[in-house]
């Protein structure tokens, strides 16, 4: 059975709910009242019999005898009985004997109450009087009658009021909850169709709020990752197109005796489709380093062996460059569970980064530490830095920072990407501090103890995709 489409908006949800949770409460409060009451009401008619059955006996003790009574005091106490309401029987101690009873004369008690009382009769315990009332007539106490026809229409009075101002209030807070989910959903439409200059709204309660922040978000990491997209393609187009073109242009005028067969001729063709080659690996890499969560060869490694013998690789390109490439001594194991081929290639990317964008005579620092269960790797240099514009971007995939640079001399920028990837696949962070002209600062962070659900669930991921 298929809802209404007025069942599935969230304002009469939220109405239908509160409603019938107000309701519910309403009247079991209003059902405990009048349970309370009714007991009440029974324990003040019991007070009120017992005290009638008391006056009742004072009134008869001083006109009965234990031995049996003449019929002038029968028809008497009988008159007696009608006119307090009530079935009397008078008998001995034991109850072998009756001498009166004017429960024949009357009808059954629908709801009795019997009230027992001794008779003294000259110091002696001369009979039992048992009087019977019925609870269910209002004859005894008709003051606690009108008493209980006026409490019980107030309460009915009460309980209608207080379930009508429910309902507005629900109705009014059923609308003020939902306003923020409908300008969303306007909002939200807006996008759908292709308004991408859309924001929504930001308000209603936390969580909503939470939802518009997280939506807004997500619009402006489209919107700039649809501007890296366009940038992407142009650049690989025109990257693709120029060594392309040139190969093409070289063979057809070889084709046509243009250009003679020579070796020059063919080393030229040679490096154009080389560079074609490095274009399609650069993307291979990246693609490979956020694969590799799911193929980690995970052990326990002293990470300050690790980073020295990247270190030691590293001197003599800095040498070259006339750089002071330092490492700060280490006088304790570091360990962390990673991969460490995965890792030399993070540092190493790392460090040709530092390399490549420090000038001659300057100063690159490597600095290893343990911090709060974490073993922190940290890359110093003197180079050039990078802007507060680009800072937030530069583990983007194909973002460069140094967009005069050329892609044949650096490639299409991911190196970064794929640092960042294989970091976050031991599940630690990289983070980065820089200034212009003043150097940056790369910081890993690696977890001590690797995270093996983290492998699972990514690798479950991957077979469910």
């Amino acid at each position: 059975m298929r809802l209404p489409v007025w069942l599935k908006k969230s304002a009469p949800v939220y109405f239908i709910c509160l409603f019938l949770v107000s309701s519910v409460m309403l009247t079991t409060m209003y059902v405990i009242y009048i349970s309370s009451w009714d007991r009440l009401l029974i324990h003040y008619k019991t007070s009120y019999l017992d005290d009638q059955s008391l006056k009742l006996a004072f009134v008869i003790h001083d006109n009965i005898m234990s031995k049996p009574l003449n019929e002038e005091r029968i028809r008497w106490i009988n008159s007696l009985s009608r006119q307090y309401a009530v079935s009397v029987k008078y008998a001995d101690p034991a109850g072998q004997r009756v001498w009166i009873d004017t429960s024949g004369s009357q009808e059954p008690a629908a709801v009795p109450y019997v009230v027992e009382l001794p008779m003294v009769i000259e110091g002696e315990l001369g009979g039992k009087l048992t009087a019977t009332y019925d609870l269910s007539k209002d004859n005894y106490f008709p003051y606690f009658t009108k008493l209980n026809y006026k409490a019980k229409n107030i309460a009915g009075l009460v309980f209608i009021v207080l379930l009508m101002l429910s309902l507005v209030i629900c109705l009014w807070l059923s609308l003020r909850i939902s306003s923020p989910l409908r300008k969303n959903a306007k909002q939200a439409q807006l996008i759908m169709n292709g308004d991408l200059g859309t924001f929504m709204p930001v308000g209603g309660t936390f969580e909503q709020a939470q939802f518009a922040q997280a939506v807004n978000y997500l619009l402006s990491e489209f919107k700039q990752q649809e501007k890296w997209r366009k940038q992407l393609m142009q650049d690989l187009t025109h990257e693709l197109r120029t060594p392309l073109t040139s190969v093409l242009s070289r063979l057809e005028a070889m084709i046509d005796g243009i250009y003679p067969l020579t070796e020059n001729n063919m080393n030229l063709i040679y490096a154009e489709i080389d560079r074609l080659s490095r274009l399609v690996k650069d993307v291979e890499k990246l693609s490979e380093a956020e694969g590799a969560r799911f193929t980690l060869n995970v052990q326990r490694i002293d990470m300050a062996q690790l980073l020295k013998g990247v270190h030691e690789g590293f001197l003599f390109l800095a040498q070259d460059k006339h750089i002071a490439f330092k490492m700060q001594p280490v006088y304790f194991p570091c360990y962390a569970e990673v991969d460490p081929d995965l890792m030399i290639q993070v540092l190493s990317n790392v460090i040709s980064n530092a390399i490549k964008y420090t000038p001659s005579g300057g100063i690159i620092e490597l600095a290893l530490t343990t911090e709060d269960h974490e073993t922190v790797i940290r890359c110093s240099d003197k180079g050039i830095g990078i802007s507060a514009e680009d800072l937030p971007y530069i583990f983007n995939r194909f973002y460069r920072a140094d967009k005069s640079r050329s892609r044949e001399s650096g490639g299409l920028g991911v190196g970064l990407s794929i640092v960042h990837a294989l970091v976050e696949a031991h599940g630690g962070t990289i983070d980065v501090e820089s200034e212009p002209e003043q150097g940056s600062t790369f910081t890993i962070h690696l977890p001590i103890a690797f995270d093996s659900s983290l492998q699972a669930s990514n690798t479950a991921e991957n077979e469910g995709g």
